[in-house]
């Protein structure tokens, strides 16, 4: 079974951004709502004193690389200047499990692999 294509966004506020970010969450937000449908999870990072929001972590379904960057390029923090950096990457969802007893068959062709790797079989 295929699964649907995932990328996840990893994103660091740049210093000094804070008061910029809340300018713009109006906006990120109903960016946020128009892909709520193709978003697997999300939501801001926080300080350890859950004071302040220093970056965000997107989680989103997406056909390939060019829709992650196309949709990285029209968010509202992004082209407001608040991400210092932001990482893009593939993403294998393992938990929750996509279908019933994915993890299983996951173990179970780990098991495959390292047996034929020790048989020399690789």
């Amino acid at each position: 079974m295929k699964d649907e294509a995932r990328y996840l966004f990893l994103c660091f506020d740049a210093p000094g951004m804070q008061q910029v970010r809340l300018d713009h969450r109006p906006s990120h937000i109903e960016y946020m709502i128009a892909v709520k449908d193709i978003t697997v999870f999300g939501g801001p990072l926080r300080n350890d004193e859950d004071t302040v929001s220093d970056g965000s972590i997107f989680c989103l379904k997406l056909p390939d690389r060019a829709a992650a960057l196309a949709f990285m390029e029209n968010e509202p923090y992004n082209r407001s200047g608040v991400f210092e950096s932001v990482i893009i990457r593939r993403f294998r969802q393992m938990v929750p499990e996509l279908h019933e007893n994915a993890l299983e068959e996951e173990l179970q062709a780990e098991k495959n692999r390292v047996a034929r790797a020790a048989a020399g079989d690789c």
